[in-house]
């Protein structure tokens, strides 16, 4: 018996437990500080960094064209799919199956 498509289907929880506050917006210190730098100095030193990154991703440098990438196109989401060995959805659920003893075997 399958009952599986009368059940609703659970995303499973991402992230941290609410009201874990490790890395909450006010406490990013470093982030905090290089926004506050930048305002200061109107954007230049981020500026020529930005350009610096740039030149580099263009001689060919794999770990800035990496960065100018993950940049401008989001970093790549890793994602798992488990199938069977035949390409289906794997079984999941407990089947619970009692089964008579032969008459034969039962000791007395």
């Amino acid at each position: 018996m399958d009952n599986n498509n009368d059940k609703e289907i659970k995303e499973p929880k991402v992230g941290a437990p609410i009201g874990n506050t490790n890395s909450s917006k006010e406490k990013r210190i470093w982030g905090n500080i290089i926004r506050k730098l930048a305002i200061q100095e109107d954007y230049r030193r981020l500026h020529a960094m930005a350009e610096k990154l740039y030149e580099k991703a263009a001689e060919g440098d794999l770990g800035a064209i990496k960065e100018v990438g993950d940049r401008l196109d989001g970093k790549a989401v890793a994602t798992q799919e488990l199938t069977g060995p035949d390409g289906s959805d794997l079984p999941s659920g407990i089947g619970i199956l009692f089964v008579k003893p032969d008459d034969s075997q039962v000791s007395g």
